[in-house]
């Protein structure tokens, strides 16, 4: 009987021990990003429907922002990207540029102001 209870708690050991090396946590590696776009004149204000362009290299990502300035965007690498937002609701053109750089598992905030 004793053998029984030996030979059971071993495999649950073993089982035990099986099932966590499989289910550990996986890193987060995607970098997601928000860019917000606001007047160089009233920093309070934003713009929406800004065109938002990334690029470094042969990356390039164009898109706009919502009603709130807001642009989202996700890689699945860490990055350093060039950000250039416009306005071109008006003439002439407001244009801002910046700099990001991506960190995985994170969400980086970057607000770029036109003018």
């Amino acid at each position: 009987m004793k053998k029984i209870f030996t030979n059971l708690f071993f495999l649950f050991v073993v089982v035990t021990m099986i099932s966590i090396s499989f289910s550990s946590c996986k890193e987060d590696t995607e970098c997601k990003l928000e860019i917000i776009t606001k007047l160089y004149d009233d920093t309070m204000m934003v713009v929406p429907n800004a065109v938002v362009t990334l690029e470094q290299g042969d990356i390039l990502v164009e898109g706009s922002s919502d009603i709130l300035g807001r642009f989202y965007y996700s890689f699945p690498l860490e990055a350093i990207l060039n950000v250039t937002s416009k306005d071109t609701t008006v003439l002439p053109p407001l244009k801002g540029e910046g700099t990001i750089r991506l960190v995985p598992g994170k969400t980086v905030k970057k607000t770029i102001f036109i003018k």
